[in-house]
């Protein structure tokens, strides 16, 4: 019975599998039904040779536009923004052409040269074309443009008539192409509107953040068998996962949600009621990723693999000469060599006796219960929350009103018991403390510790509930725009101002930082000059009417100096001219060939309108995105050439035969187009065997041998060309930009900590919340900014050796995780009362001025180091030392008021059982109701540190440094 048992449960696991399998590939194909049939229905529509040849020359374009200018999009709001683009290149482009057509014509008919009228005119749209890519972010706009004048153009420079097909032959392509896909995107399933795909983006975000929470909890409450280290780092990595995956999901519903902005919706709420919950969606992720970092300390903390079955004497022995060496009093120095950065002990890793694992298991019962308690409503109120969210966007049911006010009802009664519930728990976990005679000395900072690891996680734990009913009452207003049944919504927003910020419909790796221009606030010359904008450099305190002519001139030559300046400065330094210009010599190159009465005629042999075409999808704003582009075009070409070959070798001509072949491996290429990373490959391939296999079937003279050899020939050139023009001309290297902007991150973190200890030591006590926000939002954006320009640097060619891409990938994280911890410190600081701020800062403002400075030039440096590539210096500031010197500080200035003092140097810090340590001084404090505020504040100061000093570790693993100096001193 054993064995049968065992055999029914493997086939019923082998059943299992294979349904999952078969439901996953179905749900591919479902996914893939529309953009096959797309590209199908334009493959059959150029086998109908009748409607081929009143097309033109060029019937076989209608795939070609179809999947370069119309792929598939997720929603139908999305589909018709992309054809409004690609149609108005469209129009444009004509325009263009027929203009230039005409003077080159009046030119031929003169006796002059028309050729060069045309190749003057192509290579000025090239370049306005490439700067509009570069600066707004247009690319299906510009690419069509061009691509329509290197087709026009080049036919016949030297004739004196237009010819009608010359307004025809690609203009019905892409109309046809444009209403191809226009009908798939409404009848052919599925069919998605903005609110589905923005709506099940934000309900997978709070999928997510009810995990994260839970995993959370799980952290708050670990079992015994985590004694492990192993054990240890795999759930540090489990809880570090929770916050990636989280970011991730935010990130996909903002870019959801901006790719919704042409909106045609057919729901119960327009897109701009959801784009009202992005700010507290941000700012939910923001508390809830501090919250993950929270409990990660706390399970550092928890963590008895460093002193589990230790004795105390042993212990003694080891770790207590080295903790008081490095934390010498009082006066700890301020400089440590940058050898030592990691050197400094932390109480959470020294070793301790095992009653401290009974004493750190006492404190979280203290503190359970109120974590259970506002957990468990926490986790009410997201479900909630997210029910809303699906009534909004579905016909699922209504969430009453009295529900929801329920759930912030709740969370508010919890924030009104803050205070009282968690001072009383530490009350408790302080006179524990006090009273138990196990620990001496330094031990019992060791146990400060473990409350500063509680006590943060608390507080950033009542700050999601914070957020969560900010969420709730956002949606509870939100609810009247829901209309009873479903309505079209046809309108845009903010479409203007958000299209400049990220907006790529194609998916070939184009220029990811194109148009990311930082709205700056002020208005200094550099910020106008970046931005090519006026600057008024005129002088108008003085009349000028009553000097004469020469003092006019003189008055007047610095501004014409000054302008002049501005405008040679604007040119060399932006890279949208430089991009501009780089298309414009690669387009205007390789159309002498076409202008060249000699070479002419060999130019319209070899269809060199592709080598142009070429260089103009490959000619990206860097170097390794130009590589990145033309190896994926020349690899699709190659492949798309013999594809073209060996179908119509078996075809023979047979249009059925053409049709189940094209259909075939219409699945393959838009799988690979949709469901891979290499989709710039299968794009590629479906625009290289039209021409090819459609050529040869509509009668083309050449074979079809011919065409494959002489289009990939033609490719090649055009690549060719691209990189060489992208490396001679104004190189644009992703690794040098990459530094530059974490370089930006740094000087912006810098900045941000700056204006927050200038808010600290005024009268406001913190920075407003908006303040910090936006310059959070600046920083994010050059990490996000660098993240995609470190995934083009593998492209690039470096005589060094590899790209260290993984310390660079440590180092942006570990800035954006930074980030977010500045922003909680102010949260923290934002509690301080009046009595906690004159304790904790105005009586030891010496010491608070040290550990700013310290921080402040930590910053400095790095910023310095990451961008000029300069070594760490020898000395650093200690921003360990001086955190140490700041509560030594404040326990000495209680120790005075509380009457307790001693001519022992070493009593200053710690003596025995009697002295007042940290917990002592809180229980000093603890009338005030901030005292949890000043060990969350010890604690987030505490991982900036950690974080400062990982960050210097990395930079000199950057710059190749030695971990250690060949010649250096012990006693340093």
């Amino acid at each position: 019975m054993g064995i049968l048992s065992a055999v029914n449960l493997n086939l019923h696991r082998i059943q299992f599998f294979n349904s999952q399998r078969w439901k996953s590939i179905a749900q591919t194909l479902y996914l893939l039904l529309k953009p096959v049939a797309a590209l199908f229905i334009c493959q059959c529509l150029v086998l109908i040779r009748p409607l081929s040849r009143k097309l033109g020359n060029y019937p076989f374009l209608i795939i070609t536009i179809q999947t370069l200018f119309y792929p598939i999009q997720a929603t139908v709001g999305g589909q018709i923004e992309i054809i409004y683009e690609s149609l108005l290149g469209t129009i444009i482009g004509l325009g263009w052409a027929v203009g230039s057509k005409f003077l080159a014509v009046i030119a031929n008919r003169n006796g002059y040269s028309g050729a060069a009228v045309l190749a003057i005119f192509l290579t000025v749209g090239s370049f306005i074309s490439g700067y509009i890519r570069s600066r707004y972010g247009y690319r299906s706009m510009c690419i069509m443009w061009i691509f329509i004048d290197c087709f026009l153009m080049t036919i016949d420079p030297r004739g004196k008539t237009v010819p009608s097909s010359f307004y025809t032959s690609l203009v019905y392509p892409s109309l046809i192409a444009a209403g191809v896909v226009f009908l798939v995107s409404l009848f052919i399933p599925p069919t998605r509107m903005a609110s589905d795909l923005v709506g099940n983006s934000a309900l997978s975000y709070l999928d997510e953040l009810m995990n994260c929470l839970n995993g959370c909890l799980q952290g708050f409450f670990p079992s015994v068998d985590t004694s492990s280290s192993s054990y240890s780092s795999s759930e540090e990595y489990r809880l570090t996962n929770y916050r990636t995956v989280l970011r991730d999901r935010l990130k996909k519903f903002s870019s959801d949600l901006r790719n919704s902005q042409f909106e045609l919706n057919f729901s119960f709420i327009p897109i701009g009621v959801l784009k009202d919950i992005e700010s507290v969606l941000h700012r939910t992720s923001l508390a809830m990723s501090a919250n993950v970092a929270a409990c990660v300390s706390l399970y550092r903390a928890f963590n008895f693999s460093h002193y589990h079955n230790h004795a105390e004497s042993k212990v003694s022995e080891s770790s207590s000469y080295s903790l008081r060496d490095s934390f010498n009093g009082i006066d700890s120095d301020l400089f440590t060599p940058h050898f030592r950065l990691r050197g400094n002990p932390t109480l959470h890793s020294s070793p301790r006796p095992q009653p401290s694992k009974d004493v750190f298991k006492i404190y979280l019962d203290y503190f359970s219960q109120n974590v259970n308690d506002i957990s468990n409503r926490l986790m009410a109120s997201l479900q909630t929350s997210r029910s809303v969210l699906l009534w909004l966007i579905s016909s699922s049911p209504e969430v009453p009103d009295e529900q929801i006010l329920e759930n912030i009802s709740s969370l508010s009664e919890e924030n009104i018991k803050e205070n009282e519930t968690i001072r009383n728990a530490i009350k408790m976990a302080f006179e524990l403390s006090r009273n138990n005679r196990t620990f001496t000395g330094l031990y019992m900072f060791a146990a400060d510790e473990d409350v500063f690891s509680i006590s943060y996680y608390i507080f950033n734990l009542f700050e999601v509930a914070k957020e969560i009913r900010n969420l709730l009452i956002k949606l509870l207003f939100l609810k009247k725009f829901r209309t009873k049944r479903r309505k079209f919504y046809f309108h845009t927003f903010s479409i203007l101002k958000e299209r400049g910020r990220d907006h790529d419909e194609l998916h070939v790796l184009s220029t990811p930082f194109a148009s990311h221009d930082i709205p700056d606030s002020g208005n200094s010359v550099e910020e106008l000059v970046a931005r090519g904008e006026e600057h008024n450099w005129e002088d108008n305190s003085k009349n000028t009417e009553s000097l004469s002519f020469s003092g006019k001139v003189r008055k007047r030559l610095p501004r014409f100096r000054s302008r002049l300046w501005k405008v040679s400065h604007w040119l060399i330094q932006s890279k949208d001219v430089k991009y501009g210009l780089k298309m414009a010599a690669g387009i205007s190159l390789l159309s002498i060939v076409a202008f060249q009465k000699s070479t002419a005629h060999d130019y319209g042999e070899w269809n060199g309108q592709w080598a142009l075409i070429s260089t103009l999808f490959v000619l990206e704003v860097t170097v390794s995105a130009t590589l990145r582009v033309g190896f994926f075009r020349a690899l699709g070409t190659l492949s798309g050439a013999v594809y073209a070959y060996v179908a119509w070798e078996i075809s023979r001509g047979w249009s059925y035969v053409i049709a189940s072949l094209t259909f075939l491996v219409s699945w393959l290429s838009c799988y690979i187009m949709f469901r891979t990373s290499y989709a710039g490959v299968a794009t590629v391939f479906n625009i290289t065997f039209p021409p090819i296999l459609y050529g040869a079937y509509l009668g083309n003279k050449s074979s079809s041998f011919h065409l494959a050899v002489f289009r990939f020939l033609d490719v090649i050139v055009g690549i060719g060309m691209a990189i060489v023009v992208n490396i001679v001309v104004f190189p644009y290297l992703a690794r040098r930009v990459l530094t530059k902007e974490i370089g930006k991150a740094c000087q912006l973190n810098l900045q941000l900590y700056n204006t927050m200890s200038e808010y600290m030591l005024s009268s406001t006590h913190h920075a407003s919340t908006s303040l910090c926000d936006d310059m959070e939002n600046q920083i994010v954006f050059h990490l996000l900014k660098a993240g995609d320009l470190l995934l083009l640097t593998n492209m690039e060619f470096r005589l060094k050796g590899p790209f260290p891409g993984k310390l660079f990938q440590q180092l942006i994280d570990k800035l954006g995780i930074m980030t977010g911890r500045l922003v909680i410190l102010n949260k923290v600081r934002a509690r301080f009362g009046p009595y906690l701020y004159q304790e904790v800062v105005e009586n030891v403002i010496r010491y608070r001025k040290s550990l700013i400075a310290s921080i402040s030039l930590t910053l400095y440096i790095l910023s310095h180091s990451i961008m000029v590539k300069s070594p760490v210096p020898y000395f650093l500031p200690s921003s360990r030392n001086a955190h140490w010197n700041l509560r030594q500080a404040i326990m000495k200035d209680i120790q005075i008021k509380t009457g307790f003092s001693s001519d022992n140097p070493d009593d200053t810090y710690v003596s025995d059982e009697s002295s007042p340590t940290a917990l002592s001084a809180a229980l000093w404090l603890h009338g005030n109701e901030g005292v949890l505020y000043y060990y969350a504040e010890c604690q987030v100061i505490e991982e900036i540190v950690n974080d400062l000093e990982d960050l210097l570790m990395l930079v000199k693993r950057i710059n190749g440094e030695e971990k250690k100096p060949k010649l250096w001193n012990e006693k340093l």
